[in-house]
């Protein structure tokens, strides 16, 4: 799944695509702070962050979450208007 995903997001052309947006069945993160969420977190979270994704959009927990951009557990800022 990992060579998978990035084989993918190597794929797309910004130019023509310019907004990414990636879905999961397990969260990477829980705000709920429960340990179910996806396995292999860092590396995945790496890859995502590596090819700007823009949003993300979970399921498995049965209620709507929302956060700030997060990596790494804390919440983040975009280096440049728009983006990572």
């Amino acid at each position: 799944q990992h060579s998978f995903l990035r084989r993918s997001l190597e794929s797309i052309d910004r130019s023509v695509t310019p907004w990414v947006v990636v879905g999961c069945h397990r969260p990477i993160y829980d705000v709920l702070g429960r340990a179910d969420s996806m396995l292999g977190r860092d590396d995945v979270e790496d890859v995502l962050r590596e090819f700007e994704v823009d949003f993300i959009l979970y399921g498995h927990i049965h209620n709507a979450q929302r956060t700030c951009p997060i990596y790494r557990g804390k919440c983040t800022r975009a280096k440049q208007l728009g983006g990572f």
